[in-house]
């Protein structure tokens, strides 16, 4: 006589035994996921830090900076668009989660930056490139740098969860604009 099996059973069987293991070190990622930033791990994990993340978020951001503020963006590449959009975004979410109040020193270069990247979107859709002015090129500078700032203060589940934020809220339809704020 054969048991009835359900399907969740039937696929770990399908799987194998390697499918049926525990995973030990979870709460060792969990841990390390709640921690700021920093090349150092607790001697007791085993684990590497996880400064190694937060240096690529940073380069990839810098990058997409260096392509806007050197003109090597094709008209057709929205890549370093979003990807300074996502930083800045992102990083005006923590900052008001850590000082939700208007004296957050770092609400006005954000909201300035938000500002110059919807001029950028403006422009892009008048003359078909994508630019920017004099004085826009040190705001979004001094944004990223706050960016940078706010990350290394963070740990990856804050700067998840602010990404998740911003995500809900573009799904929503709830985008920044000057007038808005």
């Amino acid at each position: 006589m054969t048991r009835k099996m359900s399907a969740y059973a039937r696929n770990m069987r399908r799987r194998g035994e390697a499918a049926q293991h525990y995973q030990g070190a979870a709460w060792l990622n969990t841990i390390q996921s709640c921690r700021t930033y920093s090349p150092d791990a607790p001697e007791w994990s085993g684990l590497a830090g996880n400064m190694t993340a937060a240096t690529d978020a940073l380069l990839i951001v810098r990058g997409a900076l260096d392509d806007m503020l050197h003109h090597r963006v094709q008209p057709d590449d929205s890549m370093p668009f979003d990807l300074l959009a996502h930083a800045i975004d992102v990083a005006h979410i923590r900052a008001i989660q850590i000082q939700p109040d208007e004296a957050n020193p770092a609400h006005a270069p954000l909201a300035a930056a938000k500002n110059t990247l919807q001029q950028m979107r403006e422009r892009r859709h008048r003359t078909g490139r994508w630019g920017l002015a004099g004085p826009d090129r040190a705001v979004l500078a001094d944004a990223i740098n706050l960016y940078e700032q706010i990350l290394l203060a963070s740990s990856p589940a804050q700067m998840h969860k602010a990404a998740t934020i911003r995500y809900d809220a573009i799904q929503r339809g709830k985008v920044w604009s000057a007038t808005a704020s």
